[in-house]
């Protein structure tokens, strides 16, 4: 389980169908989470957490791993009192580009 201060990032053991997926669709990845839906498109749609599409209906997926690791990232610095624009600055600079 990864903590993140006030928010834990938290994973449904009982829930095989979750715990096994490595894409996840965004309620699944809200139900992990913790994060509202709206937070989750939000943050997709300001391009600091990145999706797949998938399928026929070019449904938004998410890597389990790398949306977990970002969303603890991103909890971490809103604790640090960081605003969306320095979050966005923060991610730009350490994968090297623009979102």
């Amino acid at each position: 389980m990864l903590i993140t201060g006030s928010r834990k990032i938290r994973y449904n053991m009982m829930n095989k169908n979750i715990e096994n997926d490595s894409y996840l669709s965004i309620g699944k990845l809200a139900k992990i989470s913790g994060f509202r839906q709206s937070t989750l498109k939000y943050y997709t749609e300001i391009g600091i957490l990145p999706f797949t599409q998938e399928g026929e209906r070019l449904l938004r997926k998410y890597k389990k791993d790398d949306a977990l690791k970002r969303l603890d990232e991103i909890q971490k610095l809103k604790e640090k009192r960081f605003t969306i624009k320095e979050i966005i600055d923060h991610i730009e600079n350490k994968i090297g580009g623009q979102i």
